[in-house]
C-alpha cells in the first residue's frame, strides 16, 4: 500500500530508514524539527537514506543532492536547505 509518511531529521546522523523505493516529496521545520515527507510503499523493507543541511551562505559541493525544501527554525533565525543525498 501506498501512503505518505513523515521523518524527523536528527541533525547529528541525518540519515532515516525509509521503505526501499520511497520518494522524498519536501522538507520544512515542524515545530523545533526539521521533517521530510516520503511517499513510500509500506510493504517494502526499510533502507537509509541520507540527507545534507547547509546553511545559507555556507559552502556546497558541486553536486549536493536534490533539493528538496527549506527549514526555518528559531522565528526564521536558523535556515536549513535540505538536500537528498545521491541523488540528482
Amino acid at each position: 500500500m501506498k501512503s505518505v509518511w513523515k521523518f524527523e531529521l536528527d541533525p547529528n546522523s541525518l540519515v532515516c530508514d525509509m521503505p526501499e523505493g520511497a520518494k522524498v516529496l519536501t522538507a520544512a521545520a515542524q515545530g523545533s524539527k526539521v521533517c521530510v515527507w516520503a511517499e513510500v510503499d509500506t510493504s517494502q523493507p526499510c533502507q537509509p537514506v541520507e540527507f545534507e543541511a547547509y546553511c545559507t551562505g555556507a559552502e556546497m559541493p558541486e553536486n549536493p543532492g536534490r533539493y528538496i525544501g527549506t527549514a526555518l527554525l528559531g522565528h526564521g533565525a536558523l535556515v536549513f536547505h535540505i538536500y537528498v543525498k545521491g541523488q540528482a
